[in-house]
């Protein structure tokens, strides 16, 4: 944040000295070698209340990390320009230095990411999260400072409460860390049209396949097995079962074809198959979130204040615990 604090206009260059650009369509993101331009420059905002920024291009568009994927298959987000008319918590970014440089972190966790190569990729902009370890240097930017701002002041954060302790720090750590910043929720249980639940049975789907069954069970036969942990990733779930297995569709030739199964992938290309949009059909305005056991009990009740705080503004409290949900079962399945 200290790097944003005295401008009011930035440029921010990727590792190949290549500009953030937004284009004119008022929609495209992209990379520029010129750095005259004038859709080069953008102007910081604060985010009151938070440790973030948004970036407002020339043409008074927001830089936006969306929901939709760059290309089929792959993890990488577009990002986009947005009206402020349609603008949310997607044109906050949160700047974490290193040196003189920052990563980009977006709403999702994601990291804002120049990409090179051939086209489509080239000069394109995502935001993901990536895997290799020499891909990480590759998300530092250099901010030049275009025009300063010298009476800005520092906003006041309240993601962490100044009066608290080391002790109370770590505590919030460890809580964060367990939650895995908002990607984790409590667990539920979702229940069909016929009035059955979804149930991760112990029968294996074909004798020596290590995929189990995922079936209907009536709520007069319901246990632990209808419950399932929704594991976020991004705008995307994976749904882990009371054995440790996830929710998985399956393609190919019959009997796999259409079919459901809960298992653990051995297959690294194999995880992203898990994934599941989350499409809210009818919302429920008045529930509450249940009370939460991830925070430890010995810790007193400022404490306990102090991390619900943190929570609540670090946006963990966004999904449900436990909620029944009506699906429809269909060849593809949406939850």
């Amino acid at each position: 944040m200290d790097l944003f604090l005295k401008a009011k206009t930035i440029r921010l260059i990727s590792h190949k000295d290549k500009y953030l650009i937004a284009e004119e369509d008022r929609v495209t993101i992209s990379l520029s070698c010129d750095g005259s331009a004038k859709n080069t420059i953008w102007i910081v905002e604060f985010v009151e209340g938070k440790d973030c920024i948004q970036l407002k291009s020339c043409f008074g568009t927001y830089l936006t990390a969306s929901s939709l994927p760059f290309l089929p298959g792959v993890t990488g987000k577009k990002v986009i320009q947005t009206w402020p008319s349609q603008c949310d918590s997607a044109t906050e970014w949160e700047p974490l230095r290193d040196g003189m440089q920052v990563r980009m972190r977006s709403l999702w966790g994601n990291f804002l990411r120049p990409n090179g190569g051939l086209p489509p990729w080239r000069n394109s902009i995502t935001h993901d999260v990536p895997h290799r370890r020499n891909t990480h240097d590759k998300l530092l930017w250099d901010v030049e400072v275009v025009e300063k701002c010298p009476n800005r002041r520092r906003p006041k954060s309240t993601s962490v409460s100044p009066s608290m302790d080391s002790q109370q720090h770590d505590n919030i750590r460890r809580v964060l860390l367990n939650n895995k910043i908002d990607q984790r929720f409590a667990k539920m249980k979702c229940c069909c049209c016929f009035g059955t639940y979804l149930t991760a049975s112990s029968l294996p789907f074909l004798p020596g396949v290590t995929g189990k069954k995922v079936i209907q069970t009536w709520p007069s036969q319901c246990d632990s097995a209808t419950e399932w942990e929704p594991l976020r990733d991004g705008m995307q779930v994976r749904m882990r079962s009371l054995w440790g297995n996830f929710l998985r569709p399956n393609g190919g030739l019959p009997p796999w074809r259409n079919s459901i199964t809960h298992d653990v992938p051995h297959r690294r290309n194999t995880h992203d198959k898990l994934l599941w949009d989350v499409e809210v059909v009818e919302k429920c305005p008045n529930r509450r979130r249940p009370k939460s056991t991830s925070v430890s009990p010995s810790m007193d009740s400022q404490q306990h204040d102090n991390i619900r705080r943190v929570l609540l503004n670090n946006k963990i409290d966004q999904r449900f615990a436990k909620m029944k949900c009506c699906w429809y079962p269909k060849a593809c399945m949406r939850f």
